[in-house]
């Protein structure tokens, strides 16, 4: 007589469903004194620029300044057991301003934001930055500089974590007009200068030199 016994086990292997609790807004962070100097625009404003064979273009705002804010994650509160890992934090509310400068023929853009990042979380620490992106054509450049601190001391550059810097010149001239302490970043086929509380000054393509007028 043969008895047979067939085990069958079925283990089923179920990832705990963890659904986590929303962010936690902990605070809000506003730029600093000075970091709104350099988006000096209201949207309305028509640029007009100039070249040295007296040849003009317009630039402009089609949609304004674009104001909203950013969630600045200081610590994370959950992740979810699923595929994406999606996670909560607590966090602090931070400033984004933006506006978008075109001409007619949309050939030019010129992209200009001012915006809060985490500098340190675990201090809750944090730094403005203006990033700029300027293209004509098909070349296009993009430079970023510190414009704010919510810190104390020299900055860490690790930290800020800049891939393409601003330069700064202490003073250059334009149209007989002489501006200190201009922000400069030279491409390899574009090249422009941007001021606080003047913003865009100049921009450079081919050899031809375009200046606010």
């Amino acid at each position: 007589m043969r008895f047979f016994i067939i085990i069958i086990v079925f283990i089923s292997f179920h990832a705990c469903d963890k659904n986590c609790p929303p962010d936690e807004k902990i605070g809000v962070v506003q730029f600093t004194g000075n970091t709104s100097d350099y988006l000096p625009y209201n949207g309305s404003e028509i640029l007009l620029y100039k070249n040295s064979a007296g040849d003009t273009l317009t630039l402009r705002a089609k949609n304004g300044v674009d104001s909203s804010v950013n969630k600045l994650c200081v610590e994370t509160i959950c992740t979810e057991n699923n595929f994406a890992g999606t996670s909560t934090c607590r966090y602090f509310e931070g400033d984004s301003r933006r506006i978008i400068l075109e001409n007619d023929s949309l050939e030019i853009l010129v992209d200009i934001l001012i915006y809060t990042k985490v500098y340190n979380s675990q201090k809750e620490e944090f730094a403005d930055l203006l990033r700029v992106s300027l293209s004509h054509g098909p070349p296009s450049n993009t430079a970023e500089v510190l414009v704010g601190q919510h810190f104390e001391g020299e900055p860490d550059p690790a930290r800020i974590n800049i891939l393409f810097p601003f330069s700064g010149i202490d003073f250059i001239e334009f149209n007989n007009i002489i501006y200190n302490n201009v922000l400069f970043s030279n491409g390899e086929q574009l090249t422009f200068y941007y001021k606080e509380n003047i913003g865009l000054l100049a921009f450079e393509k081919e050899d031809i030199l375009w200046v606010l007028q």
